[in-house]
């Protein structure tokens, strides 16, 4: 299943959920179920997923360090 799926399933649960409740109660829960609608919309029209796939502990000590932002380079 793909994140937009999956977000778009979050997003249906929310108003089931909020179904049981009086409208202004529910109305938290609607707007969850909109904004996940909209975040499931965005990665669609993107073409592209949220994460990528998961490396393993292997993968990610063997990639090279990550520069960290700010600091100058070492000369010489």
């Amino acid at each position: 299943m793909t994140n937009a799926a999956d977000l778009r399933e979050r997003a249906q649960r929310c108003r089931d959920h909020a179904r049981e409740y009086h409208p202004w109660t529910a109305r938290p829960l609607l707007d969850k179920a909109r904004a996940l609608d909209f975040e499931a919309a965005m990665l669609e029209r993107a073409g592209r997923e949220r994460r990528g796939p998961r490396a393993s502990g292997r993968d990610v000590f063997l990639q090279p360090a990550r520069p960290v932002f700010g600091r100058a380079k070492p000369r010489g």
